[in-house]
Order: structure tokens, then sequence, then C-alpha cells
């Protein structure tokens, strides 16, 4: 295990992603390292005793998904639901956990403590072992070569949960109008406060929180160029809807993207919502979109989709 205690400041190599210094791949590697930085620094104390934590970083590959589904679960339990330690520790001991003996009040405090970086982690954005490089195997900058971003869109995340991404996107862009969208008032205030909180995104880009509804986005007076859909669209109660608003929220040349995991033989998932991906697929067909690329991330089982309203 390396020690915790190491230079704030870290080296990073950027000639790995072979970019030039203005890609967005560049400046979403400069700004996660500042963002690594700014939250180590802010909050020093705290950061130390992720060292108790030890035992949970060395479960290593064999339980990477659990733990970092572990990770946001306890973050999401307490910061969205509002769940204090003592119930969570009630309400997971009946499941089959391979760490579970690590739940105790002492270290969801500290992964609490220092929730923003830890919500890195979670996330697979950055590795689970000190000094927390940006870790190899993200998807990130394949996701955002898949989306086309350009400085000064306008652009939405519906279901953002957490913010995270859309925290990414004013890491990597400049003078974007990013409409943070979510159906959870309190995932809203979370990432509100997380996002405006960041002194790494850069200060061209604006940030517009918005409290979705079941069958609207409330956003179709605004006039989108894109709008991304990830790792929420199998939660759509009112897809129909849902997708007819998408469209009225869209320039008309604008894209929709949809990134979400689909059932498979050899994978299971936690959520039990998770669809078919033909399924995905039909939904997108029979309620007025036309799927014009599709990639897949091979070791998650998810589906990346571009897709534009049938005109």
């Amino acid at each position: 295990m390396k020690s915790f205690f190491f230079p704030i400041l870290l080296f990073f190599s950027f000639h790995a992603f072979g970019q030039n210094n203005t890609s967005p791949h560049t400046q979403l590697v400069t700004g996660l390292v500042n963002y690594r930085n700014e939250l180590i620094a802010e909050n020093s104390d705290n950061f130390k005793e992720i060292s108790k934590l030890d035992t949970l970083w060395k479960l290593g590959a064999e339980h990477q998904d659990e733990v970092q589904a572990f990770l946001g679960n306890v973050i999401y339990a307490h910061e969205v639901a509002l769940i204090p330690p003592k119930k969570m520790i009630k309400k997971w001991e009946k499941q089959d956990l391979p760490f579970f003996y690590l739940l105790s009040e002492d270290n969801i405090r500290i992964i609490l403590e220092n929730k923003h970086l830890i919500g890195l982690l979670a996330a697979g954005i950055l590795e689970a072992d000190p000094p927390f490089k940006i870790a190899s195997g993200t998807w990130l900058f394949k996701e955002l070569d898949f989306y086309k971003i350009k400085d000064r869109m306008h652009v939405a995340e519906i279901g953002a949960g957490n913010g995270v991404f859309s925290l990414m996107l004013g890491l990597a862009y400049d003078s974007l109008s990013i409409y943070v969208n979510d159906l959870n008032y309190s995932n809203v205030e979370f990432a509100m406060s997380k996002i405006t909180q960041c002194q790494s995104k850069k200060d061209g880009n604006k940030y517009i929180f918005v409290n979705g509804k079941k069958k609207a986005t409330q956003l179709e007076n605004v006039k989108l160029d894109k709008i991304i859909i990830r790792n929420s669209f199998h939660h759509f109660s009112h897809r129909a809807e849902m997708l007819e608003s998408i469209k009225q929220s869209l320039l008309p040349d604008g894209n929709l993207y949809i990134a979400d995991p689909f059932l498979a033989p050899d994978h299971s998932f936690g959520c039990n919502k998770v669809m078919p991906l033909e399924d995905i697929k039909k939904a997108l067909l029979e309620n007025g979109f036309r799927i014009v690329e599709e990639k897949h991330n091979p070791d998650w089982d998810w589906v990346y989709l571009h897709c534009k309203p049938i005109t």
C-alpha cells in the first residue's frame, strides 16, 4: 500500500493521450488534476483519515465494481436520501456484501467527509489507490469524443444524479451553457453544491440547475444543441412523454445521446430496471428518434447511442 502522505501537486504526463494543448482531453486532464488537488488541499486533515479505509482499497479488481457502487451508495444514502449512518448499517446488514464488516459509522463518516473526492473514485474516474491518479481504464475520454461537444454549445444532462459528469464538462470545455437536470430535487441540490464549490471548472461556463418532471424536461423553451442521458434512460417511467419533451427541447439540428447499461447473459446489474439492448432501441424508434451511431463499452455492457429526431 502506498503512503497517503505525498506532495499535493503531482506531475502528470499529458503525452499519454497524444493530444495537443487545447484538446478537450488535455483540458479535462488538467482540470481533473487541479480538482483532485483542490479537494485534497481544502480537506487535508480529514483526507489523512482515508488511510483507515486501506482494507477497502485492497479488495482490488476482484470487487472493484462492488466497491465503487458501495461508495456511491453511501454518499447517495446520506446526501440525497438523508439516511443516517446507523440506519444505513441496519439496512445493508442482510445483504451479502464481501466488505460489510467495513460498514462502520466511523468509516461512513470518513467517506462522507471526503465525499466529492470519493465520488470521483466511485465513478471510476480516479484510481482508488493513492495518489489517486486518473484511472487508466476510464471511459470518460471516449465519451467526450462520442458526444462531439464544442465550446459555446447549449448542453443538458437529463437525470444527472450527483452531477459528476456535468462537472466534468465544465473542466473539459469552455463557454458552455450546461443544464443539470434531475427528477429528484435533493440530487439537484447536491449537484449544485458540488459544482458551485468547484474552483477548477472553467469560468466561461454557465451552469443552470433544473428540477425535471416525470413527463417533461422543463427545458422545452431552451432549445439545446445536445441532450445527454447517462445511466438514466432505463429509469424513465413515461418514456413516450419524456422523449416528446426532449424533441421539443432540441434545436432543429440538435442531437440526443443515450449512454445506458443493458441486460446481457454474463452481466448482472444492481438495478432491476436495466433493459435489453433491443428494448432501448425500440423505445427510441417508436417515439420519433433514429439512431445514427452506436458504440459499446465491452467491459461494462453499456451502449452509447447518438440519435436524431425523425423529421
